[in-house]
């Protein structure tokens, strides 16, 4: 307020007190093209894919950091002024005085010409303002909801600063640079030329490979809007942004900000704490676990669970959960705290109690993780019960999550676009006798409220158990499936699939008559029962089984 009267000479006290004036300015920013840019590793033998992965990861955040960062250092504003940065975006509070709009407008212009020029276009900086009066506080969750729409419409047309002028196209924007006629594309990207440094890479999936490494026992990093006088461990970013994470040498002079997990260990700086934490599984050397060592930890056959998930209906808890209470200070304070949650103690808590997991990224109010197929489906149902703890076990505040299982070199991007789907399932697809959607969890083909995920694997491990035991045969998890699919044919409306019913029964008579057999055909007996939650969801409980009692190269 204090930045509008000086740029309007209006001190005096009605001037100052008059709360309908717009004096103020909500800065929102947003990326768009995360998803493509994140996983678009056309050739992941190129380069280490976990690695780069995470290099990547951390650039999106970065970038969103440093630019939010670099706002307010322009207008000598303090960090509290960043009402919320997590997922990819930001919304800072700002005077609204004409040369903020100008800054703004030029940012983004200066931002996305370095993305469209020196990144191939994946990514897209959007940056939207909204002048709004002081009597507009109390109703903050409407002027921000204002912001959101102005940043959907403005991800319409990425890039319409550079690439028109006068309401015309300016053709020579759309020609990129392409390699000379002794080198070609990035064998990994197959985006951009390659690097002077290396013959197979260009410069961004070179510094993939270096950034990875340096990410792996981050605890400071700081942001810089010249380029720091260091000459390793530093990542340039668009808009003449750079970040360092901590060397052994004294940090360079005149940082943005400095963050530190520990900021009492920082010297000569003012520190701020590092809310997200970065955690990625490691070898015996140090070096980040490929996706190939990951799978081997796997139990049964050797494969990797794509884990995401996200908060169910967060636009209308923002709108709805707080109603005329969304002051400005509560939704900042409710964003704060999820990015906390997300960003980080969620990652504190895999490290310790599931070492094997990739978190790839985790923020916001989503988190996308990769792990040993097993552990990822135990570890889905314990981010939901930390979730549900961390909200005081409110029912209104849920967590959807989708998971895919896949073979550790298959393509990124495909497998996400499948977690993806599995997430989208458990949104709009009720679980089998379950009234709504959502609160659930989608995996190996089927959709399952929560409380009923931890039960059915749990059988799991017991059919498991039996055949390792010699108790049953494999056979009998084969035709369990078989089971599933009459089933679900009969809850569909097709009377024809009960006769798995005539089938079980027929099964268990014949093939499970022996005493030892007695606790299998027991629990065999209860499918029988078309209202058991086990027979409803039996497709699952089959394929956990079947993948914990094969072994890599067996046809499931």
């Amino acid at each position: 307020m204090y930045l509008y009267h000086k740029a309007n000479d209006s001190f005096s006290l009605p001037a100052v007190g008059d709360d309908g004036t717009q004096k103020f300015l909500l800065a929102a920013g947003d990326l768009s093209g995360i998803q493509p840019y994140l996983f678009d590793i056309t050739n992941i033998g190129v380069g280490g894919a976990a690695r780069r992965l995470r290099a990547r990861s951390f650039f999106l955040t970065a970038l969103t950091t440093g630019v939010a960062y670099k706002i307010i250092k322009h207008f000598q504003l303090p960090p509290v002024n960043i009402l919320s940065k997590a997922g990819g975006n930001f919304y800072i509070l700002l005077p609204n005085v004409p040369e903020a709009r100008s800054y703004l407008d030029q940012l983004q212009k200066e931002i996305n010409s370095d993305l469209l020029n020196g990144y191939g276009g994946d990514l897209a900086m959007h940056i939207t303002y909204i002048p709004f009066a002081g009597k507009d506080f109390p109703r903050y969750n409407s002027v921000a909801a204002n912001a959101r729409e102005m940043l959907s419409r403005s991800k319409l047309s990425p890039f319409k600063d550079l690439l028109t002028q006068d309401g015309a196209w300016c053709e020579n924007s759309f020609l990129l640079s392409g390699p000379d006629g002794n080198h070609g594309y990035c064998r990994s990207c197959r985006k951009l030329p390659v690097s002077t440094e290396d013959p197979n890479l260009c410069r961004l999936c070179l510094l993939d490979t270096k950034a990875g490494r340096w990410l792996t026992k981050v605890q400071t990093m700081a942001y810089y809007a010249t380029e720091p006088e260091l000459d390793r461990e530093r990542i340039p970013l668009p808009g003449g942004l750079w970040v360092v994470v901590k060397s052994d040498k004294p940090l360079p002079a005149d940082p943005l900000v400095v963050l530190a997990q520990d900021p009492t260990n920082i010297a000569h700086f003012p520190a701020l704490t590092l809310d997200s934490y970065i955690y990625v599984p490691t070898d015996s050397e140090g070096n980040i676990a490929s996706f190939d060592s990951l799978a081997d930890q796997a139990r049964g056959k050797k494969l990797l669970g794509i884990v995401k998930a996200d908060i169910d209906n967060l636009g209308a808890l923002f709108a709805l959960g707080l109603g005329e209470q969304g002051s400005i200070s509560r939704v900042s304070t409710m964003s704060r705290l999820l990015e906390t949650f997300f960003g980080g103690w969620l990652p504190r808590f895999l490290k310790k109690h599931y070492p094997d997991a990739y978190m790839v990224y985790s923020g916001g109010d989503d988190l996308l993780v990769t792990a040993p197929w097993n552990q990822a489906i135990e570890l889905a149902v314990a981010v939901r019960e930390q979730f549900s703890a961390f909200t005081a076990c409110n029912q209104d505040i849920t967590l959807s999550a989708g998971i895919t299982i896949v073979k550790p070199r298959q393509p990124l991007a495909r497998t996400m676009i499948k977690a993806e789907e599995a997430l989208e399932l458990s949104k709009e697809r009720s679980a089998k006798a379950a009234e709504t959607a959502k609160d659930q969890c989608t995996a190996l083909g089927e959709t399952m409220k929560w409380k009923q995920v931890q039960h059915l694997v749990k059988e799991a491990f017991s059919l498991e158990a039996w055949i390792q035991d010699g108790i049953l045969p494999r056979t009998f998890v084969q035709r369990l499936l078989v089971y599933a699919r009459l089933y679900d044919r009969y809850s569909n409306g097709d009377p024809s699939g009960l006769k798995y019913v005539a089938l079980l029964h027929w099964d268990i008579k014949r093939n499970l008559a022996r005493q030892k057999q007695r606790e299998p055909a027991q629990w065999a007996t209860k499918l029988m029962q078309l209202e058991n939650p086990s027979v409803r969801h039996l497709g699952f409980i089959g394929r956990f089984a079947q993948l914990l009692t094969q072994t890599t190269g067996e046809e499931g």
